[in-house]
């Protein structure tokens, strides 16, 4: 009987360890910059390489491997001092090797925090563009027409984060552009390829 009682309490015990345990995939704010290749595929053809871009994503945790990711891109021709195209981007990613970000974990017994020095990943993302190039020489007022528009992409890329503290991790990204569908003008269908470094503040 004294048997049958020490393991109810036992099991009633584990149970309610089990319910009052917590986990909190800590959320992340990129900010990085590089290298940019843009290749037009579209009617229009020509190809521009900037240095320098802005890139800024907010990285939602769903575990310790998954992550969706909110964010925006500016493309910069430092040659002749303009922006050419803004990023709306949604990604998701998966941590292959590694723990992704942060993991506190609670219970009765305190509090536990995991957390690797490194971390690798994979993928993919749709990302909403809309561009500058310049004038219009096709448009009937070339002088002030300009040729501006919208246009989507599908891509891939491969990354890596490293541990420099608590808060902030070292980020390296290459990506490439699969797809570009023209949305405004068949003339342009621009392909991305980046090579981005940069800091995660891990929340």
């Amino acid at each position: 009987m004294l048997h049958k009682y020490m393991l109810l309490t036992y099991i009633l015990f584990s149970c309610n360890f089990a319910v009052a345990e917590s986990e909190d995939f800590k959320s992340k704010l990129s900010l990085r910059s590089g290298l940019e290749s843009l290749v037009n595929k579209g009617e229009l053809s020509g190809s521009q390489t900037n240095i320098g871009g802005f890139n800024i994503g907010y990285s939602l945790f769903l575990n310790s491997s998954l992550a969706i990711i909110f964010g925006y891109a500016a493309s910069f021709d430092l040659g002749n001092a303009k922006q050419t195209v803004n990023s709306y981007i949604l990604a998701g990613k998966y941590y292959f090797s590694g723990l992704g970000t942060t993991i506190e974990k609670k219970d009765e017994l305190g509090t536990s925090i995991s957390k690797s020095n490194k971390a690798y990943y994979v993928g993919s993302s749709y990302g909403l563009h809309d561009y500058f190039l310049g004038s219009d020489s096709l448009s009937i007022d070339a002088e002030v027409a300009t040729i501006k528009g919208t246009y989507s992409t599908t891509n891939v890329f491969i990354g890596a984060d490293y541990f420099l503290t608590k808060k902030l991790e070292l980020n390296f990204e290459a990506g490439i552009t699969i797809l570009a569908f023209a949305a405004s003008d068949n003339r342009v269908k621009i392909h991305h390829t980046w090579l981005l470094a940069g800091l995660n503040w891990v929340f």
